[in-house]
């Protein structure tokens, strides 16, 4: 790996290989990302093409269903008026991830 700072002093690394095992998801239907985090009003959604048609449902902390949306395309917006300050989960096909709302 060759590196060069903003100064122009470059250095170079020995070459690394790197083995992913164990990684949970990876090349799996269910790889789904968002932004932002922590969100306001709007959270947009961006899924593997394989997730077209599930559905995209928000749970608050006591396992309480607050949203409910289909996927439509591979770039989803959800808004998030009338969803309250705090801790949330986005669970797509299984996949289950952090959300915050401010």
């Amino acid at each position: 790996v060759r590196i060069i700072d903003v100064n122009g002093c470059e250095n170079t690394s020995a070459e690394v290989s790197v083995l992913a095992a164990g990684i949970e998801g990876l090349g799996d239907a269910s790889v789904f990302a968002f932004y932002p985090n922590p969100a306001t009003t709007i959270l947009n959604v961006i899924v593997s093409a394989e997730l077209i048609g599930e559905e995209m449902e928000i749970y608050d902390v006591s396992g309480k269903m607050v949203l409910k949306n289909t996927v439509t395309g591979e770039q989803n917006d959800i808004s998030l008026t009338g969803v309250s300050t705090g801790v949330y989960f986005l669970k797509i096909a299984g996949g289950v991830k952090k959300l915050i709302v401010q």
